[in-house]
């Protein structure tokens, strides 16, 4: 990006700050790194397993009401969100992650494309990540994707707090 000249003039152009899209775009947003294939098949059964809850809540939801069964989802969603962070938390109290200073390294959990994503990754940093780092992340991540709508965050927010308390691994922070 920073070679093609005619790319950087079009950024000049629009008066686009090229170091905040960088760092927004590439630095921080996760679907634009690369896994490696063979590492991907490990997510296949966490997938399948949250496939099959999910299709579980969906059979359950045609016998109730449509509000019901979207606080029951939005629960859910809440809870397996929580779950990801609970889980690299303890990764990272296991040392998982002592291969780099802890300082420089910056944990998140991401959703692409959904209203949850400023959410998840503002809430994720901030429970996961040394002060430095989490104020780090959101100087150039968070305030620049950060965006008024919350929609359907309240239930999902509530389900995942409530996991989080309950966990007790954040209790010191």
């Amino acid at each position: 990006l920073l070679g093609d000249e005619k790319l950087l003039g079009w950024f000049r152009e629009k008066a686009i700050d090229v170091e905040k899209t960088l760092n927004c775009d590439y630095r921080w947003s996760p679907y634009e790194w690369t896994l490696p294939a063979g590492r991907r098949c490990q997510f296949r059964k966490t997938s399948q397993w949250l496939r099959q809850a999910a299709n579980q809540l969906d059979d359950e939801a045609e016998e109730e009401d449509d509000d019901v069964a979207d606080e029951k989802f939005a629960s859910f969603k809440g809870r397996v969100l929580a779950t990801m962070v609970i889980v690299l938390r303890l990764l990272d109290l296991e040392g998982s992650f002592s291969f780099h200073p802890r300082h420089e390294l910056t944990l998140f959990c991401s959703i692409p494309a959904s209203p949850l994503t400023c959410w998840l990754e503002q809430a994720s940093a901030r429970l996961l990540n040394p002060r430095a780092a989490y104020e780090r992340f959101q100087h150039q991540r968070i305030d620049s994707i950060a965006d008024d709508d919350q929609t359907g965050t309240n239930a999902i927010s509530a389900a995942f707090n409530a996991t989080i308390d309950k966990s007790g691994i954040f209790d010191a922070l």
